[in-house]
């Protein structure tokens, strides 16, 4: 699930990088224009709650939905590319798509290593004492209820299951309503 949550991430990554391309070869302006300008300040921008949106949702089992930045860089990502597709059909006709197959099956193949590399990595430099104890088995990550999160969030409450975040309209009631506010 995770290598797909990655290729994913790697596509819609490369589309918008396309996108700044395309923009520039078919809508032909200066390198320097305000407008590129702008729009890259504004991908930068958004891009940012939109991967931790998306690393909640692949790393996080209670997260049962995508944030509304991530649908909305999604949809300008999208738009982008087929403003691209309508006023550059001139140039993707030309276009071989053996090419563009052959380069997202190296690209696929190239994240595979990588993150295979990583998992090998990990594990020779993984303490003793967290080892488990048939390297073919599943981790103890993966086996536990709890992950990474959720882990955080109990030793931070002190084992208990609710936690006071400033952000917790629950708790701000409570709160509120104690002090006579």
């Amino acid at each position: 699930m995770r290598i797909i949550a990655v290729y994913i991430l790697v596509l819609v990554t490369m589309v918008a990088e396309l996108n700044t391309f395309f923009f520039r070869h078919i809508f032909v302006y200066p390198d320097n224009h305000i407008v590129a300008l702008i729009r890259i300040i504004l991908i930068v921008l958004m891009v940012t709650p939109t991967l931790r949106q998306y690393y909640t949702f692949v790393t996080d089992p209670a997260c049962k939905r995508v944030g509304t930045q991530l649908w909305v860089f999604t949809a300008v990502t999208l738009s982008e590319a087929l403003l691209c597709f309508k006023f550059g059909v001139h140039i993707f006709a030309n276009t071989v798509i053996y090419n563009i197959l052959l380069w997202l099956a190296v690209l696929m193949l190239i994240t595979m290593v990588c993150l295979y590399f990583m998992v090998l990595y990990a594990r020779k430099f993984q303490p003793e004492d967290k080892k488990p104890e048939n390297s073919r088995k599943t981790s103890t990550f993966l086996k536990s209820p709890m992950n990474g999160v959720e882990s955080w969030l109990q030793e931070r409450t002190n084992g208990s299951t609710e936690y006071s975040h400033p952000y917790n309209m629950r708790k701000r009631v409570l709160k509120t309503t104690t002090n006579g506010l």
